[in-house]
């Protein structure tokens, strides 16, 4: 633990997970265009379900079938129920495989993250690449689920996971250092 009378010095060692890579995509300032295509996506599945469950409810047999022990809102039911299996499937298991297969391509799910964060600012090694960034280059701070994200761009930053820290309280006097260091607002 670190004398709190002393000049600020954090070195991390971590692998990120996807729940930590995922709270960089919560936390990201997204554009129009990025926040409509993420509404188009589920969406298309809706409408494939619902393309779906027309030939089921023209089939008379199934139809009446339907009808009978659902009742007459059968229709819209086989709907929702296709929506919703489409649905879960981009939810739970579609989208966490392409986050996985994403951060195994990007240098940040390349091994071990070492990051070192002081007055003067944060040095990375994730993987074979080395960063130096000043407190200047921080364009915002953000603390969300279980990670502080030090935001170098728009979408791009470092994550410092809270469970890399010796203590919560360190984790806090780290978050505290980059916003008096930024004047960043989450």
């Amino acid at each position: 633990m670190q004398n709190p009378d002393s000049a600020p010095h954090f070195e991390l060692r971590f692998r990120p997970t996807v729940k930590e890579y995922r709270a960089l995509l919560y936390a990201t300032k997204y554009t129009w265009t990025e926040r409509l295509y993420a509404f188009i996506v589920p969406a298309a599945y809706w409408g494939l379900a619902l393309l779906l469950s027309v030939p089921i409810m023209v089939y008379a047999p199934v139809r009446r079938f339907l009808i009978e022990h659902i009742g007459s809102f059968a229709p819209p039911a086989v709907a929702v129920i296709f929506g919703l299996l489409f649905y879960c499937f981009h939810s739970f298991i579609l989208f966490p495989r392409l986050i996985r297969d994403a951060l195994e391509g990007q240098i940040i799910g390349q091994g071990e993250n070492e990051i070192t964060v002081d007055e003067n600012g944060v040095v990375s090694r994730i993987g074979t690449v080395y960063s130096n960034i000043p407190w200047s280059g921080v364009r915002r701070v953000a603390d969300v689920r279980g990670c502080i994200l030090l935001f170098t761009g728009r979408n791009s930053g470092l994550i410092l996971p809270r469970r890399a820290f010796a203590s919560p309280q360190e984790a806090d006097r780290m978050l505290a250092l980059a916003h008096q260091k930024t004047g960043a607002a989450q």
